[in-house]
């Protein structure tokens, strides 16, 4: 830049003197600098363009029907404490995001196309070298008709106030989507916009589609909500939610820790024998999602967190499912009729073996509800008389299959005179009349001596162990983050070995020794008088362009071994990552490893390794080679004995101050 500035200044008829180039060098370095920071600003302002338009597309999201659910406190005056009423929708779209990102892939497709048709090639060539702005594409919505966008149709139902309602059905009748109308999920259809449309089975358009969309989305339902709860709720869903942490607080979930009703929560919840079985009793940590419990177990604690609660109004997607029928006996009669019959509960199930024991049964299909009455109401209707005889069949099959297995054991059992056993199936009657029954009233002290048999045997311990019996995750503070110089070592190899490293560092040193023959011809030529330094401008400037040529060359040779080494050690770390990760065992990586963690390792972890590495090494090594190339300078120069305790002293002072900051920063 510099040969090119003084050229043509002395090519326009200007003389070139000593404060004319000392201005002209301090504005050039001004604007080097601005030049070296434009590719960072051309970056940052992509990134932000990117995340502006990411939350402005969040901030415009559709949201929850403004007044679609009410809720109130619980008054004695109540007569019902849930009620739910009309036509209700999981959406107008039928289309998931994949379906979606697909259809933008092609309309993407064919914009491109017609783009290389009308362009010429200059603008196709500045098209391809700067990024396009993201184009919003309108994807049409596939054709639907009102019946089947509508999931629930004419809902009528009305829970008393302390009652138990059992919602039954076949496998896609709408027994989820009745509950997640109840606690809001779902878009509630105005009877105006039904009769407006007219014809259900018409197909509408898609300008139709997002028009009632997007009249849907500005109702307001104040003062007229379709669905009403009255008093605190909970929810079970059949996807068992579990947290990360120990089993009591998944089951306590923030609240107050009430002994009392914690213990009775976990024995009606049928956890007592479980939670024994596990190193620390309830505070055993739970991995991520549950990873070290059973389907079962998943169940019954979800179940425990919604009854730990004590809610007015309890919902559940049918948590018994995964459990045996003398589980879910005990879970009915200690919990749906112990712990919470003074609570109102609305249960979806396919257990329709305790469905007598629920004050109404509401039956489900094709999206209406089909008969709501008690058992003896129902008990002629052709849906319930289907279920019992599928259930008596299913039942009858599990006898006959137990006692072809079971009696030819017996009878060796009988000639060899060992005593016979009796079947699960034999005792499923005896096993619940005997178990089944509602927990116990237990006085304080009971209640200590339950807790403390639920927190885990003392094994005698000191304390520090004693803290990690039971814990499956580490944490982040506990680990050690030090490098030693083994991994300094693998660091080494990864930049590409000694022949990479010795390069870099050689042009390093040339670069800074190169700038400072620079200042130094400079001065040189300033020492010498005017006249002089007109005779000598030819020479000069063919020195000055030797020497940037020279550095453009160095420049392009540093600039080629930076990014050699981030590729290189990117991609060696990201291969021997992937590697690990593929072969890391389950039990002992992935267990006790969130997933949160391993997805930081390959994000923010590995984009250290290609260029949170490299580039401040090289900083390091550049600061290193000018200090070298001036030390030379001064010793040639100057008291070598003062110079050597002085560069000494500065190196002792900067590990002293160095360590405690690398410590905090780990």
């Amino acid at each position: 830049m510099q040969l090119i500035v003084y050229g043509l200044y002395v090519y326009n008829g200007n003389p070139l003197d000593l404060a004319t180039m000392i201005m002209a060098n301090m504005m050039m370095g001004r604007v080097r600098g601005r030049m070296h920071q434009a590719n960072r600003i051309y970056r940052n302002v992509f990134v932000l363009e990117e995340a502006m338009t990411r939350l402005n597309t969040f901030y415009n999201a559709p949201e929850v029907q403004k007044g679609l659910i009410e809720k109130k406190p619980l008054e004695e005056s109540d007569e019902y404490a849930l009620t739910v009423q009309g036509s209700f929708s999981w959406g107008i779209s039928s289309q998931d995001k994949e379906e979606r990102d697909k259809l933008e892939e092609k309309a993407k497709k064919r914009d491109e196309k017609r783009l290389e048709k009308t362009q010429g090639t200059l603008t196709k060539w500045m098209r391809k070298a700067i990024p396009a702005r993201k184009v919003k594409y309108d994807i049409p919505v596939p054709s639907r008709s009102l019946d089947h966008i509508l999931n629930l149709k004419d809902i009528d139902l009305k829970v008393n106030k302390g009652e138990f309602v059992v919602i039954i059905g076949e496998v896609g009748s709408g027994k989820t989507s009745l509950l997640s109308t109840m606690i809001g999920e779902m878009i509630h259809f105005p009877q105006k916009e039904i009769d407006f449309i007219g014809d259900q089975m018409r197909k509408m358009s898609s300008d139709e589609l997002k028009a009632l969309e997007h009249v849907l989305q500005q109702q307001d339902f104040t003062g007229k909500s379709p669905v009403t709860v009255n008093g605190s709720t909970a929810f079970v869903e059949s996807q068992h939610w579990i947290q990360n942490g120990k089993l009591r607080e998944n089951v306590c979930f923030g609240s107050e820790m009430d002994e009392r009703k914690y213990v009775e929560t976990v024995l009606a919840c049928q956890l007592e024998t479980d939670i024994k079985l596990m190193p620390a009793g309830d505070h055993t940590e739970i991995g991520e999602k549950g990873i070290n419990l059973s389907g079962g177990q998943k169940a019954r604690v979800s179940l425990a967190r919604a009854v730990y609660k004590r809610p007015d109004v309890i919902f559940m997607d049918d948590p018994i499912s995964a459990l045996d029928t003398q589980t879910r006996k005990k879970i009915f009669e200690q919990v749906f009729q112990g712990l919470l019959k003074d609570s109102t509960r609305v249960l979806v199930t396919h257990a329709v073996d305790f469905v007598h024991l629920a004050d109404r049964i509401v039956i489900m299909n094709d999206g209406k509800i089909l008969a709501q009455g008690t058992f003896d109401e129902l008990a002629s209707h052709p849906y319930m008389q289907q279920i019992q005889e599928i259930h008596q069949t299913n039942k009858d099959e599990v006898k006959a299959a137990n006692g072809e297995d079971k009696k030819p054991l017996a009878m060796a059992r009988r000639q060899s005179g060992e005593p016979a056993r009796v079947s699960i199936s034999d005792t499923d009657t005896a096993s619940s009349d005997e178990h089944g029954a509602m927990t116990p009233d237990l006085d304080d002290d009971e209640i200590k001596g339950k807790l403390e048999s639920l927190s885990g045997a003392k094994l005698g311990l000191d304390e520090k162990t004693e803290k990690l019996v039971g814990k499956l995750l580490m944490d982040e503070k506990d680990e050690k983050v030090n490098a030693d110089s083994k991994t300094l070592g693998q660091l080494f190899v990864m930049m590409g070995g000694t022949v990479s490293v010795v390069c870099f560092v050689l042009q390093n040193l040339f670069f800074r020794a190169i700038d400072i023959y620079t200042d130094a011809l400079t001065n040189s030529w300033s020492e010498v008088s005017p006249e002089e330094q007109s005779s000598q401008y030819s020479a000069y400037m063919k020195q000055l362009a030797f020497v940037g040529l020279f550095l453009l060359v160095l420049g392009n040779v540093r600039h080629y071994l930076l990014n050699r080494m981030k590729r290189q050690v990117g991609r060696n770390v990201h291969k021997d990552t992937l590697r690990k990760i593929m072969k890391a065992p389950v039990n002992t990586f992935f267990d006790v490893t969130p997933v949160g963690k391993i997805l930081n390792i390959f994000t923010r972890n590995m984009n250290v390794f290609y260029g949170g590495i490299v580039e401040p090494l090289q900083h390091m090594m550049n600061m290193s080679a000018h200090v070298l190339v001036v030390l030379a300078f001064l010793f040639s120069h100057g008291d070598i004995r003062i110079l050597t305790v002085v560069f000494v002293g500065m190196g002792y002072l900067a590990r002293y101050i160095a360590t405690p900051y690398l410590h905090a920063d780990n």
